[in-house]
């Protein structure tokens, strides 16, 4: 059994809200974190931590500014590398995020 079943299993998870997102999507769903040795603020602060460890890797930095093909791309690019090495927060998404394709194969 994974992880997720094993918390509905037990209760630590009072409901599916997976299984709810799924039916009814939002805008401003949040993943939740219900775990019983960690509160969701030490949780948020591991995931902060793993994004900028992955994500401030100078191969990693250099590998996807060499897949830019627009400036837009960019400029997104940029803009979301600062906040996550920044650990800065942006306001509530209120619409979906850009999704830039590779087209250039």
């Amino acid at each position: 059994m994974n992880l997720h079943g094993r918390l509905l299993g037990n209760g630590t998870i009072p409901y599916d809200y997976w299984q709810e997102f799924v039916e009814s999507p939002r805008s401003d769903f949040q993943v939740k974190f219900w775990n019983p040795d960690f509160t969701e603020a030490e949780l948020r602060d591991i995931q902060d931590k793993a994004h900028h460890r992955f994500y401030g890797r100078p191969s990693y930095m250099l590998k996807e500014l060499m897949r830019v093909r627009s400036l837009a791309e960019f400029n997104a690019k940029i803009r979301m590398g600062g906040r996550i090495l920044l650990k800065l927060r942006g306001p509530a998404v209120s619409e979906p995020p850009e999704i830039y394709v590779n087209t250039a194969s």
